[in-house]
């Protein structure tokens, strides 16, 4: 029982509610930016749609929610997208709490989905920091929902510490986990220190040419 009442008690602390906003604004954010970098680049049909429809292979039941769509008519598929960027402006703006952020989530998850070859491990982060705010919430203060229930866009009212706690938990598992992944003797005097070096002369992570920093190589050790 002590445990229990222990853990209990950790649970129930309380804090100012402005970091959990914060982070529900720039999640929000980050699900606005990733769709409407495709939209804008006139991709979603060549990632998104099957290939009987003009993308460029069969995606036909990748993601359960579109499988559960039936497939039908690119339409849905659009209609995905532009619910996952209707979605994360809510989710900005604070506004439906949970409800609207576990909805955008269904679409983000749905639409990056259809096709792994299109995204990477930042679409499950993203997935995952909404969940975090499904179970959180984040609209206390600095939201639409707050202005609605308050009359104010501020709030001091305590939220729960947990979700916080959470968030902080899972940057740390996630970059000290992908730290031990990348270890090899090029982080080493065995390998030269030279690991920087490497990612930075790998033109498919680039947007500029990188390849002037191979001539300046000491720096990158």
């Amino acid at each position: 029982m002590k445990a229990w009442k222990r853990w209990v008690a950790c649970l129930e602390q309380r804090e100012a509610p402005e970091a959990l906003a914060v982070f529900r604004i720039c999640v929000g954010a980050c699900v606005v930016g990733s769709l409407v970098s495709v939209i804008c680049s006139g991709l979603v049909p060549v990632i998104w749609y099957g290939a009987a429809d003009g993308g460029y292979q069969d995606l036909r039941g990748s993601s359960w929610l579109v499988a559960l769509m039936g497939w039908t008519d690119p339409g849905e598929v659009q209609a995905l997208v532009w619910g996952g960027v209707l979605g994360g402006c809510l989710v900005m703006m604070g506004l439906g709490g949970r409800f609207s952020v576990f909805l955008t989530l269904l679409a983000f998850q749905g639409v990056s989905d259809i096709n792994p070859q299109s995204g990477g491990s930042y679409d499950y982060l993203i997935d995952n920091a909404l969940w975090l705010l499904v179970l959180g919430g984040g609209t206390q203060t600095m939201s639409l929902d707050c202005r609605i229930r308050r009359g104010e866009w501020f709030s001091t009212e305590a939220i729960a510490a947990w979700p916080r706690w959470l968030i902080v938990y899972q940057l740390v598992l996630m970059y000290s986990s992908t730290g031990l992944q990348k270890l090899s003797d090029h982080w080493t005097p065995a390998g030269g220190f030279s690991a920087l070096y490497y990612a930075l002369q790998q033109p498919s992570w680039h947007r500029t040419d990188m390849t002037w920093l191979a001539h300046v190589y000491p720096l990158t050790q």
